[in-house]
């Protein structure tokens, strides 16, 4: 969890690198543009290597114990036939939430967008 909390710290490098791309495309600065792509390289390599941390602690046997509490209540209707309960929020109505940590946040739909990727429509997007 510490990973991801590390990974999304530095998001900061990615707004800055997209700030880039976006207005040196709109102003057809070509360089200003390339500079942006090359933050945004910069800052995945970045947040790789963070992300490769993981397997200095983990012990892959180890992995069904901990992912249980980190998947998602939607899709998973044998287990959350009902989906969940929050008490005292969403006005006590049960909800059902997409799982998988670092899926959920903005990085990677935010550099499809700047990036202009489109994808057939589907749960995910």
């Amino acid at each position: 969890m510490l990973l991801h909390v590390a990974i999304v710290s530095r998001s900061h490098n990615q707004v800055a690198a997209n700030k880039l791309i976006i207005e040196g495309a709109k102003a057809g600065n070509r360089e200003m543009f390339n500079d942006g792509l090359k933050k945004l390289n910069a800052y995945f390599e970045d947040i790789l290597e963070i992300f490769n941390l993981m397997w200095n602690e983990s012990i892959p046997k180890n992995y069904l114990n901990f992912r249980t509490f980190i998947m998602g209540v939607q899709g998973n209707d044998e287990i959350f036939p009902n989906k969940m309960l929050y008490k005292g929020c969403f006005d006590n109505v049960p909800q059902a939430f997409r799982g998988e940590t670092g899926a959920q946040d903005s990085i990677i739909p935010a550099t499809d967008s700047v990036l202009g990727l489109d994808y057939p429509k589907n749960q995910l997007t």
